[in-house]
């Protein structure tokens, strides 16, 4: 099985140009896992097709985010690094 680096995703999406911030979780288990991307644009005219385009140039397919939530900002907890909790809670609304 291959490994997903969320690292390698995060850091594939911000080399976009119109990317200011990024973070990448993986939502459910197993075989009904899903990689979803929380994106903070610099321009908001970026689609979920736009990224998963851009993706598809520059990883494997197995790492190409199926969901897209852009945010005006990522949400970040009391020690100031990026809440990925709250960003599960938001992707399994």
């Amino acid at each position: 099985m291959d490994r997903i680096e969320l690292g390698e995703i995060e850091a594939a999406l911000l080399s976009h140009a119109d990317i200011a911030e990024v973070a990448v979780v993986v939502v459910g288990k197993e075989m009904t896992a899903r990689l979803a991307a929380f994106v903070v644009t610099k321009n908001h005219a970026l689609s979920l097709i736009d990224i998963k385009q851009y993706c598809s140039s520059k990883l494997p397919r197995y790492m190409i985010v199926d969901k897209v939530y852009f945010l005006d900002s990522l949400p970040q907890n009391r020690n100031g690094k990026t809440d990925r909790l709250k960003l599960l809670e938001l992707a399994e609304k």
